[in-house]
């Protein structure tokens, strides 16, 4: 978290927002979507959490204006690991 922190600081100083993965997170987080109604079946969990996770894949780079080291370091993940998911979720867009 320190490491994403400084990335996103550019060197400056750290401040609270350089620690929170969205603008006041905290402030705006809204309890999680909840299970389908009785008799509904759910989405399989592995499916679930692949959707879940491009999404967040998404939301990263849209904040870091397409700049992939910045969207893994929001993401607390790899570069390596970015470029993973981004060619098992979007193989049809080409790397850039």
């Amino acid at each position: 978290m320190v490491e994403r922190a400084l990335i996103l600081s550019g060197g400056g100083l750290l401040e609270e927002q350089h620690f929170l993965l969205e603008p006041r997170a905290a402030e705006t987080r809204t309890k999680p979507p909840a299970l389908p109604a009785e008799g509904v079946k759910p989405p399989p969990l592995n499916q679930a959490v692949e959707d879940l996770e491009a999404r967040l894949i998404d939301e990263a780079l849209a904040q870091a204006e397409g700049n992939k080291a910045k969207a893994a370091a929001l993401l607390d993940i790899s570069e390596r690991t970015l470029w993973y998911k981004l060619k098992k979720y979007r193989p049809d867009q080409p790397p850039s």
